[in-house]
């Protein structure tokens, strides 16, 4: 497994390319192929739920449960900082290669909250 903030070449997550479609992680699934890593979790985006790009689909989901693919997997999950997004958590078990993205249900903040 492969652990980063963002996909790479940009692991800080500190561009401005937004991850939307299975070929722009050719890098990422490369350098996982080179260290042998089926599966990446990174969470940088501030998105509400789970992100799941595999060598053969993209899909957002919710605040759910997704049994991972047998094939290289990128999930990017929630923020957990509060913020204007929903925020949670991601478990992985790996016996049963289930995924679940939990709310943590804090109190979202109005982007204007630094008006003042």
């Amino acid at each position: 497994m492969l652990f980063s903030h963002y996909a790479f070449p940009d692991c800080t997550g500190s561009s401005t390319h937004v991850i939307n479609k299975v070929k722009d992680l050719s890098l990422h699934f490369e350098i996982m192929r080179k260290f042998d890593c089926k599966y990446s979790f990174s969470g940088n985006d501030h998105f509400e739920g789970l992100k799941i790009f595999s060598t053969s689909f993209a899909k957002s989901i919710g605040f759910e449960k997704f049994i991972m693919p047998n094939e290289l997997t990128w999930v990017h999950g929630p923020t957990v900082s509060k913020g204007t997004f929903k925020n949670g958590i991601m478990l992985y078990d790996t016996k049963n290669r289930i995924i679940e993205a939990i709310p943590l249900h804090s109190k979202t903040h109005n982007s204007n909250f630094l008006n003042y």
